[in-house]
């Protein structure tokens, strides 16, 4: 949640991506789900609602937290070689 302006997207994303990390070094999972999924439903402001949350504030993400059935497959990764350079750009 955030009261609008002030930088405020800026930081609730950092504190979105704070409260990702720790849930994960707990041993968790969440995935972040945005608060306004389409126009039509606006999931963001019923779960503001259900949670009395104050009309100033908007609640743009939502983090279920929870146990993996299974430990997710993270992304294939290049080598260091491939990611990075020095004193040159390789595109």
């Amino acid at each position: 949640m955030y009261v609008p302006g002030n930088n405020a997207r800026v930081t609730y994303t950092r504190g979105r991506d704070l409260r990702l990390l720790a849930i994960t070094e707990l041993g968790y999972h969440s995935c972040w789900i945005e608060g306004h999924i389409t126009d039509d439903d606006r999931l963001g402001d019923k779960i503001a609602k259900l949670l009395n949350v104050p009309d100033d504030y908007e609640l743009v993400c939502i983090l279920p937290v929870g146990v993996a059935e299974s430990e997710p497959a993270g992304p294939e990764k290049k080598s260091f070689e491939e990611r990075a350079w020095f004193n040159t750009f390789r595109g």
